[in-house]
């Protein structure tokens, strides 16, 4: 009975192993796939995450709308937007909705940055990303200042 047990949930912790390597390679492939795409649309993933401030609005709002216009980043969760835009410049929660914030057009900032050495949160355009409760991608757009 004892042998019995044993096998049987060395059985489920092997099947449960095979299927969470296999959706980690899952993902991997897919945010592979989402660079690939954005990398053939034009978009500077280099540039974008060395310009977090925007402070070359010309060519971050030119990214931004690279990135809003591809239909695979409807189905996106937070982690992947991450993986591909880097860590939003600010995050908001309202309700149960979560916004991320990345600086579009920050010259304000980056004008303050280099006269005081200090960074402002000032009136900057931004990629906003909404994420619904159950984390995925709701909308995105752009908010000019």
């Amino acid at each position: 009975m004892i042998m019995q047990r044993f096998v049987i949930y060395s059985i489920i912790v092997v099947f449960v192993c095979i299927l969470t390597l296999g959706c980690k390679r899952i993902k991997e492939c897919r945010i592979s796939n989402h660079k690939e795409t954005l990398n053939q649309a034009g978009f500077d993933r280099d540039y974008w995450i060395n310009d977090t401030l925007g402070c070359n609005p010309d060519r971050k709002g030119e990214n931004a709308k690279i990135f809003i216009n591809q239909a695979f980043i409807k189905n996106c969760t937070k982690a992947e937007i991450i993986e591909i835009l880097g860590n939003p410049h600010k995050v908001q929660q309202i309700n149960e909705d979560v916004n991320y914030y990345y600086v579009v057009d920050g010259r304000l900032s980056c004008d303050i940055l280099k006269l005081q050495n200090l960074i402002v949160d000032a009136d900057n355009s931004y990629l906003v990303i909404n994420f619904n409760k159950k984390g995925r991608l709701t909308i995105a757009h752009i908010i000019l200042r």
